[in-house]
């Protein structure tokens, strides 16, 4: 999971959504969880994700992820994280609904819903 790595910290996002946003590796390194409290279009959510590898025998290397909210929200994503930035799906990978960003440094990470 090492790509995960650069996501770990805190984060201050800005743009459309604004707040902040933590990662930190569940005791064994196995899983990162996320926790965020952002602020979209005057609504305020906060959230708890759990990152990590699928593993089912054949299936194709996928970070998948369950994200919870404080609205009653159950949501699945799917990732890639690399030294260039990160793509999280919505679903599954290839959704025509997901997050593309690029490393501008260590501490910058830009992108947008496509």
């Amino acid at each position: 999971m090492k790509p995960l790595d650069k996501l770990v910290g805190t984060w201050k996002a800005s743009g459309e959504t604004t707040g902040e946003l933590s990662y930190e590796w569940m005791e064994g390194g196995f899983f990162l969880i996320a926790r965020g409290d952002t602020e979209q279009n005057g609504q305020r959510t906060k959230h708890v994700e759990i990152i990590g590898y699928d593993h089912e025998a054949g299936a194709e290397p996928a970070v998948p992820s369950r994200l919870y909210t404080n609205r009653g929200d159950s949501l699945s994503y799917t990732h890639e994280v690399d030294d260039k930035g990160m793509t999280s799906w919505f679903g599954p990978k290839g959704s025509p609904t997901f997050f593309k960003a690029r490393w501008i440094d260590d501490d910058t990470l830009t992108g947008a819903w496509e």
